[in-house]
């Protein structure tokens, strides 16, 4: 596992630049759409680009979002639960739901688009156009 990692290593300032500039085209490409939301575009640090995470407005069914993209291919993912809400947290500290409102609405529309270093600007216009056709029938 550590040889593994060191070549990885190796690659991570490529593959970071590689993603950022996956990154980039989305913004350019999603930033006009009402429905989505992007996060931390006033981020004033150096992103890792591990991630790319949007928010869906409340007009819009995440599972039904993120079945029509599964429907085209397009692999999607959950971040950023809200964790004063999981069971421990409740229990020991008496967390209830709606003390942290903004955390909550993350919580419930935040998707992660497709982000890795082998993307290239074919698959960004994928995505966005599936995204586009999804928010056009719904």
């Amino acid at each position: 596992a550590s040889a593994i990692g060191l070549v990885q290593l190796r690659k991570l300032d490529e593959n970071n630049k590689k993603r950022e500039k996956v990154a980039e085209e989305y913004i350019k490409k999603l930033k006009s759409i009402s429905e989505i939301h992007l996060p931390f575009r006033d981020y004033k640090g150096k992103p890792s680009y591990h991630i790319f995470p949007i928010l869906l407005s409340e007009r819009i069914s995440r599972e039904k979002f993120m079945s029509g993209l599964r429907e085209k291919g397009i692999q999607t993912s959950i971040h950023y639960p809200p964790i004063h809400l999981f069971t421990y947290y409740r229990k020991i500290f008496r967390f209830k739901e709606d003390m942290l409102p903004k955390t909550e609405y993350v919580g419930k529309h935040e998707v992660t688009l497709p982000l890795h270093p082998l993307m290239d600007h074919e698959d960004v216009e994928y995505v966005v156009k599936s995204i586009e056709e999804f928010l056009e029938h719904s």
